[in-house]
């Protein structure tokens, strides 16, 4: 949740055009098929849009951050914040880089774009999971439930994507066990593996559970509803 406020808030501080920019480059971007080459995934994210290389060189400049920088915290009772805690690209990146500081601060010795691509990668990973999670509330209300009751089409289809978003989510947890490791190529190469899978798994399930929810069940187009409620 935390990580879609601060997604949120970004967005809402962008003007209308480009707000409405950055939303098409998020889609984009998680229609993009990652590789195991993470240079690869890198220039194809480059080409997308400016908004990737930007966000690269914000993470970057995090990279001369101690260890101990990391462990700042800033709560609503405090009365002075370190400045860090008021950084919004700090605190978007900033359980990230603590979690697996180890891993990354050799990577960024030996690759800077590497280590901040890898950042990145894990960030909106997180943001994709965050948008599922709120679609898949979006299920509680009585349009949804009442659909889901009466096509048992719906509801296999709905329980059948939220077991990828759950598998996904699993995945994901056991595959950044690689990343409290010791930085090694291997490492690094075995986690892509695992990545550009969870990755396909947890993009198919946003995808389809947001066009379940909102251009079939929710949709006024019978053009969207003759598209996206097939499901027998």
């Amino acid at each position: 949740m935390l990580k879609l406020l601060l997604l949120l808030t970004v967005i809402t501080n962008l003007s209308p055009i480009s707000k409405k920019e950055h939303n098409k480059y998020i889609e984009k971007e998680r229609k993009l098929v990652r590789v195991k080459d993470w240079k690869t995934n890198f220039n194809n994210l480059t080409n997308l849009s400016p908004s990737f290389t930007n966000e690269i060189e914000k993470i970057k400049s995090l990279f001369n951050l101690s260890e101990k920088d990391f462990s700042i915290s800033c709560t609503p009772d405090d009365i002075i914040c370190h400045p860090l805690s008021r950084n919004h690209i700090f605190r978007r990146h900033q359980d990230t880089m603590k979690e697996y500081f180890s891993f990354l601060n050799t990577l960024k010795r030996k690759n800077p774009d590497q280590a901040a691509y890898l950042i990145y990668e894990i960030y909106t990973l997180g943001t994709t999971f965050d948008h599922t999670r709120e679609t898949i509330y979006g299920f509680n209300y009585e349009k949804p439930q009442n659909a889901i009751k009466q096509n048992p089409e719906y509801k296999k289809t709905f329980e059948s994507l939220k077991n990828i978003y759950y598998k996904a989510q699993h995945d994901l947890d056991l595959a950044t066990n690689i990343l409290k490791q010791k930085y090694t190529d291997n490492n690094f190469d075995t986690f892509m593996l695992k990545f550009i899978e969870i990755h396909k798994l947890a993009t198919h399930a946003y995808f389809n559970i947001y066009n379940l929810l909102y251009k079939c069940i929710h949709s006024q187009s019978t053009e969207e509803k003759n598209k996206y409620c097939k499901y027998n």
